[in-house]
């Protein structure tokens, strides 16, 4: 490995090293959220290179805000391993999630897996963002043009029947108005519910989008890929999103091809990365100065 390299594009500083040493030279509480894709040494990849677990996760708990998040992928013992060892740390569990990748990411295997682990911890009393899933992209996502068309027609069928100046109301205003009080029988928790009509309630999942939920649906970038374990730019904004707010810093020390910074780039988020092969770093370097790119040119078509 050639030795430690700190290139500065926008709000991004990419740092090429290995993340135990150059996370020592970093200020400590200087970092608002960690999203990142740690090795868990099953693909037999020259990236499947151990880490000290026990060094980063310390490094991790000096460097964060207090009430900071974190979110990191995961599989098998790797995994699990983790989470025990930030347990200790004082890191406290929030949620855990499974990626959905629609396909599997070998059809040669006995057991074909689709799913990547996601956990979410805080250190302090943290709290995961409240986001919201484009409706359409989510059932896309999903395969589910069918629900689509359903959704459509059960959207006309509101304009149209007895909950239809309810309806009409919400779409002009956003006024989301409450119409009968229930007692449902088969819940944990008893009590009156308020309830809004079907219709006023699909025009809001179309509108604002669907909660986030704990099976994040997102298509692989078919043909994009320059990583073996690259994830979506889609999958990590919607991560980002969670753990974080516009403006904050995000560290991600084990940064790879850069899926993470482009997400912060996206989502209006300050980025420091770390990556220990130079390749995969150049790779990361590439596609940030690419992005900004790309911004400057929609930038002087505007003015222009």
């Amino acid at each position: 490995m050639s030795k430690n390299k700190k290139i500065v594009v926008g709000n991004c500083i990419l740092i090429r090293g290995r993340c135990e040493e150059v996370m020592e030279y970093l200020e400590s509480e200087s970092i608002d959220a960690v999203a990142t894709d740690p090795p868990y040494l099953y693909l037999k990849h020259k990236l499947d290179i151990p880490f000290d677990e026990d060094k980063v996760f310390s490094e991790w708990k000096r460097l964060l805000k207090n009430n900071s998040m974190i979110a990191f992928f995961g599989r098998g013992d790797a995994f699990f391993r983790w989470n025990l060892i930030l347990e200790k740390l004082g890191f406290k569990f929030k949620e855990s999630a499974v990626w959905e990748k629609e396909n599997a990411s070998n059809y040669l295997n006995n057991f074909l897996r689709i799913h990547e682990d996601i956990s979410f911890r805080t250190y302090g009393n943290g709290n995961l963002r409240k986001e919201y899933v484009d409706y359409l992209e989510y059932n896309i996502n999903k395969n589910r043009l069918d629900r689509i068309i359903t959704v459509w027609k059960n959207l006309r069928s509101a304009l149209r029947g007895k909950d239809k100046e309810l309806a009409i109301k919400y779409i002009e205003t956003g006024i989301k108005e409450f119409t009968y009080e229930s007692k449902r029988k088969y819940e944990l928790t008893s009590g009156k519910h308020k309830g809004a009509c079907r219709g006023v309630n699909l025009f809001q999942s179309v509108k604002i989008g669907k909660v986030e939920t704990s099976i994040m649906r997102c298509n692989r970038e078919q043909y994009k890929y320059e990583h073996p374990t690259q994830k979506p730019v889609a999958l990590m904004e919607r991560i980002v999103k969670l753990v974080s707010d516009e403006g904050n810093t995000i560290l991600d020390p084990f940064m790879g091809g850069g899926s993470t910074a482009i997400a912060c780039i996206n989502t209006n988020r300050k980025f420091i990365g770390i990556e220990i092969d130079d390749e995969y770093f150049e790779v990361a370097c590439k596609r940030v100065r690419q992005k900004y790119g790309e911004i400057n040119n929609e930038k002087c078509k505007q003015a222009a």
